[in-house]
Order: structure tokens, then sequence, then C-alpha cells
């Protein structure tokens, strides 16, 4: 067992991380307070060749797999959730196109979005369903060589900003799950918009709004894949691997929130001392380096297995469980230590201006999306259930 990065990926680390501290830190606060969408910033990480990184390099990207796009979420977490959650949508979008997509769909979707010059985002949750993914309202009729959708898509990240959205629908209601079918919808298409800005507890800068189809006509050759039913399968194997992008924003989170309290505790008095000296406070940075340590080494686990060959049924499963461990252990930690970090550094923990609470107000909503943890335990307990017949 070999738990190094290899050079390769510790690279994308180094510089993700020199990045963020040089270009994005500066802004955080004003992006958090005027609830503006990080777009200048993930246009330099275009540019420095991050939005690519872990796609194929047929396709524009450097193929370093969902290591290393966990590897750039983590860091760009670590100094801003909101950020990292934006750019990690647009992976979510681009995944999609990866796995459930046709050659032509890849090659003219995957090499924008590498090159940064495509935002994506991905159109699943509706009010009426959440957690339920396929009790779907919204329904796709072909008609000719367009397919006409109609539907309203909720809490959608990057609705408002995206060049394009993977939006799914059902072709086919009677055939439940099997009956869902993906779309790739250009902004602008006539029959398509969104909602207003929503305001959230956290994640301020990230752009979460509605999407609405009205009639909306979507070319034939821009049904994913090329065939209908396929979402379910689409879907779920790009989660297997988006989750645990997921949970490597929570791992982000609660670094940049642990660092933020040990450098307030190093150099604030109480009673004549540091508060880093207290036992109780020693004990409390102790018990939250350990939680980060063991949630980013099944974080790394997890993406290492994602990023392994060949595809197998064995492999499916074990990639299903793990990405749901990772999804919900880490994001739960992440809340645990914001907390912890806010309790340390007492009323200045409370306060914007010092940038802790934020931590805490956006590591609240990674335990929501992309499947709620409750339902991240269902998911590991029916593995676990199916491992324990199979022995």
């Amino acid at each position: 067992m070999d738990f190094k990065l290899s050079e390769t990926h510790e690279d994308v680390r180094k510089l993700a991380r020199e990045l963020c501290v040089k270009e994005l830190k500066p802004t955080v606060q004003e992006l958090d307070k005027k609830h503006k969408y990080p777009g200048d910033f993930l246009k330099l990480l275009g540019r420095q060749g991050f939005m690519g990184v872990w796609l194929p390099e047929e396709y524009g990207g450097l193929g370093q797999g969902v290591l290393s796009l966990a590897l750039t979420a983590e860091e760009i977490a670590r100094v801003c959730t909101g950020t990292s959650a934006a750019y990690s949508d647009v992976a979510l979008g681009a995944l999609a196109i990866l796995i459930g997509g046709t050659e032509e769909q890849k090659k003219k979707y995957l090499t924008k979005i590498a090159a940064g010059e495509c935002i994506s985002s991905f159109a699943l949750t509706e009010s009426s369903s959440g957690s339920d993914a396929f009790a779907m309202r919204s329904r796709a009729v072909l008609d000719g060589d367009h397919y006409i959708l109609n539907g309203e898509k909720q809490f959608i990240t990057n609705a408002g900003k995206s060049d394009i959205c993977v939006v799914f629908a059902m072709t086919n209601p009677k055939r439940g799950p099997r009956g869902a079918s993906g779309f790739i919808i250009k902004k602008h298409t006539h029959g398509f918009s969104a909602g207003p800005q929503l305001k959230k507890a956290g994640l301020h800068c990230s752009d979460t709004r509605s999407v609405i189809l009205t009639d909306c006509r979507v070319p034939k050759e821009n049904l994913l894949g090329g065939k209908e039913g396929e979402a379910v399968i689409t879907i779920m194997n790009t989660f297997y691997r988006s989750r645990i992008v997921v949970a490597a924003q929570g791992v982000g989170c609660a670094q940049g929130a642990y660092e933020a309290a040990w450098a307030y505790a190093g150099q604030t008095e109480r009673f004549g001392q540091k508060i880093l000296s207290f036992q109780a406070t020693k004990h409390r940075f102790a018990k939250m380096a350990v939680k980060i340590e063991n949630a980013r080494n099944l974080v790394y686990k997890a993406a290492w297995l994602a990023d392994s060959a060949p595809e197998t049924k064995e492999k499916r499963s074990e990639l299903a469980k793990l990405s749901s461990m990772a999804k919900c252990y880490a994001t739960d930690i992440a809340s645990e230590v914001a907390d912890d970090a806010v309790i340390t550094c007492g009323g200045t923990g409370y306060m914007q201006e010092a940038g802790i609470e934020k931590y805490w107000r956006d590591a609240m909503a990674l335990r929501l999306y992309e499947g709620t943890n409750p339902i991240q335990l269902n998911e590991i307990a029916q593995i676990l259930i199916r491992e324990s017949v199979q022995k």
C-alpha cells in the first residue's frame, strides 16, 4: 500500500493551493457579502487548465481523473466552499456528458468545458421529488426532430450562469426510473429559463435557481447518449463520482475552518496565556485533526477507486459504497469541525469579519445536495445487506 500522491497529483494540489491563496482569498468576503458569482476566478481556473484537469486528453483535458478533480475542489473549498460548489457543478454537468453522452456530444461540449469556455449545470431535483429523484414530473415528448420539454427543476447550481444545462425528464413515465432521459440544453433556447437567484444561508457566491421548461424545444441530437430511457444509469454513475467531489469540498471546508481557528487560538490570550495552550483547546484541535485525516483518506481512496480500471459490477458496487461513505462522513465532519472552530474563537468566530462563521454556514449545504446524508446511509446499508447475502 502506498498512501502518497503521485508527483503529478501533488503538483495539481500545490498549483491549486497557490492560485486560491493568491487570487481567490482576497475576494472571498466580497463574494460572500454581495452574493457575487466567482466567474472571473472560474475563467482563471480554465486558463490554468483546472477545468479540464480531470477530463480525458481526447476531449481537451489533462487526463488526471477524479482524484485530481477532488484535490482541486478540496483546495478551493479550503478558501471558499461556495466557489468550490460552482466549480464542482461545472464538473457535475460534464461528468453526465462524459458518462452518458455520445462521442459527438463529448467532443462538442467537453472540449469547451476543458478550455474554460463553457459553464455547465445539472438539473435533476424537483420540488415534488427531492430525494425521490425519479418521481420527477418534468416531461419530454418527441415532436418530429425535436423534443418538447415541460416542467420545473429546483435548487440548481450555476443555473443562471451556465452555457449548457444537462436536464432530466420523463420520456416514458410508465417505465418509472427506466423512463427518464437526459437532454443537453443550451442557454437562450426557446422555452428554457432560470428563476431568480435564491437566498441561501451559505454558499452565497454559488448561483442557485430554479430551471423552468415551458414548451422548450430541444433538438433530437441533444438527447443525452442518443437514446431514451438511459438516464438512470447515467445519473447513478455520475453520482458515484460527483459525491466524492462533494466529500472533497467537505474536507477542504473543514481544513479551512481548522486553520482559521488555529491561527486565532495561537495569537489570542486569555488569563495570561494563549488559548492554544489550554488542554481543552488542544484536545479540541486534536479531535478536529483526526476527523479531517480520516475524511481525507476516505475521499482519496474513493477517488482512487473511481480512477482505477477495469469497470466491473464489483467495482461499481464498491464505488457506490465508498462514495456514499465519503460524502456522508466528510460533509458531517465539515459541520462538526466548523462548529468547533466557531466555539474556539468565541464571539469573534461568530462575526462575519473573521471569516470563520462562513465555513459554518457553508458546511451545512454539503450535507444536503447530491443526496442528503440520510439517503447516503440508506444506500450504504443496502449495499452492506447485499454484500452479506453474497458471502
